[in-house]
């Protein structure tokens, strides 16, 4: 999986401006992730597909690595975030307890489709997802309620793997859709976030299995420090500057803040499917 030298060491020789990339994306997407609860993903991955070019990358030959990366990258702040979500007692434990197994294998499932499809699929599926997270802030801006989006009848099992697989082949852990499920299992508001945060955790674990065995090969383009498609010097860059930022800014901002940066937020993923379908 890695390329070693003559003395069997890891021979990991990271781009040095593709590392501070991902750094820098971890300073936008730690501070929203914190203030206004939104999947952190669906602001990396667009970053990624408008600077790659800069550094002489095709985000088209690269979007898988973009994703299992940024997916990699949020699982330890998601972790953190469920931790003490449970040590406040705002975690919904039966809800979670009954969905993961299907979430995590819809992870699994996910993360191998995704190494199969184009990126015109991965387009399609990243602006549902996208609509859908504009939706959810819009409504919430205006205290509305969600509109369901699952069938009463639709078992645990299958709602979970459902959630799963399109999550992931969407480029994200599953906090858009996650949200949505919460909201049609009409569960209180103050146990949604924290619960959301254990169906990523899930999610996310089980899609890193799926990048670490893709079902298709990779061409690296020469690059070091790849564990099957997760390109692990950047998710380490990515994963300390998001956790630091989301840290500092957890419980903070007020009203006015939120209601900027969720504005902030629809105005990007808005921008960013209409640069994605016209070039």
């Amino acid at each position: 999986m890695f390329k070693t030298n003559k003395l069997g060491f890891l021979n990991i020789m990271p781009n040095i401006e593709l590392l501070i990339l991902f750094a820098v994306i971890g300073v936008a997407t730690g501070p929203m992730a914190s203030t206004i609860l939104i999947s952190p993903a669906l602001l990396a991955v667009p970053i990624l597909s408008f600077f790659l070019p800069v550094l002489g990358l095709s985000f088209d030959a690269w979007f898988l690595v973009c994703i299992a990366t940024a997916i990699v990258a949020f699982l330890p702040t998601h972790l953190y975030a469920w931790i003490v979500g449970m040590k406040n007692k705002t975690v919904e434990t039966q809800v979670l307890i009954r969905h993961t197994a299907g979430m995590g294998m819809g992870g699994v499932i996910g993360a191998q489709l995704l190494s199969l499809a184009s990126v015109w699929a991965f387009t399609l599926a990243f602006s549902l997802i996208a609509l859908l997270a504009i939706v959810g802030v819009i409504l919430d801006l205006l205290k509305k309620s969600k509109p369901i989006l699952f069938h009463p009848y639709l078992g645990n099992m299958p709602s979970g793997l459902l959630i799963g697989t399109v999550s992931v082949v969407s480029g994200n852990g599953g906090g858009v859709l996650g949200h949505y499920f919460c909201h049609f299992k009409r569960l209180p508001v103050q146990l949604q976030q924290s619960t959301v945060e254990g169906f990523v955790v899930f999610i996310s674990i089980a899609a890193m299995v799926g990048f670490l065995y893709p079902a298709s090969a990779f061409d690296n383009m020469a690059l070091q420090g790849f564990a099957g498609v997760i390109y692990l010097p950047g998710a380490g860059a990515l994963a300390i500057s998001h956790f630091f930022f989301y840290w500092l800014c957890r419980n903070r901002g007020n009203e006015l803040d939120k209601k900027v940066l969720s504005m902030s937020f629809v105005i990007f993923l808005l921008a960013s499917l209409t640069r994605m379908w016209t070039t």
